[in-house]
């Protein structure tokens, strides 16, 4: 009975964590919005105000969503820096990856090294994913 209990507890605690969740993401979807009619009102700081606002939202459900799925965050990760780039950077992107892979092959082992454990590890692994397709 006290499994029971404990996973009818669960169950309640992730209702209303997802509830909470939907409520904090409707009204954050209203102030892009807002920002939109207070830059059509010529009101500058309240609209870049917002603009931030907006930003910050994304950053916080995209952490929120990195942290609760863990398996799937390099996949979120990856999704932000193309969401970041908007529907005109969208067809800079070659141009902008071409630059970042330029710059990769710059860094020397010592560069990489200073970027930690985790970073030189994945590039790593990289590499050797690299030599096994040529």
């Amino acid at each position: 009975m006290k499994k029971v209990e404990d996973i009818g507890g669960k169950a309640h605690n992730a209702e209303v964590t997802e509830a909470i969740l939907w409520f904090v993401t409707a009204f954050l979807l209203l102030i892009p919005g807002l920002g939109e009619i207070a830059e059509e009102a010529d009101v500058v700081a309240v609209a870049t105000t917002l603009r931030l606002l907006g930003d910050a939202e994304d950053v916080g459900l995209t952490t929120y969503d990195i942290v609760t799925t863990k398996d799937r965050g390099p996949g979120v990760i990856f999704e932000g820096i193309l969401g970041g780039l908007g529907a005109l950077d969208m067809l800079k992107a070659p141009e902008l990856f071409g630059k970042a892979a330029s710059a990769r092959r710059a860094m020397s082992d010592s560069d990489i090294a200073t970027l930690g454990d985790e970073v030189s590890g994945g590039l790593a692994q990289v590499k050797l994913v690299k030599q096994d397709c040529f």
